[in-house]
């Protein structure tokens, strides 16, 4: 399954992001803040969909 990192801090973006790729069949983790998105960004992801605007590290 392929393996989405959505580094989004607007739950308002992106949990009906999440929620969509999900439904294509998608496995995705979300990443509230640039941070935890870079950490999670070398672990076997497929695909890292970055918000530019990001707390901590921008995007």
């Amino acid at each position: 399954m392929t393996r989405v990192v959505l580094a989004e801090d607007d739950p308002a973006i992106s949990e009906p992001l999440a929620r969509a790729l999900l439904r294509e069949g998608y496995t995705v983790d979300v990443a509230p803040d640039g941070a935890q998105a870079l950490s999670m960004a070398g672990a076997g992801v497929d695909l890292l969909i970055l918000d530019l605007g990001l707390p901590e590290i921008d995007g």
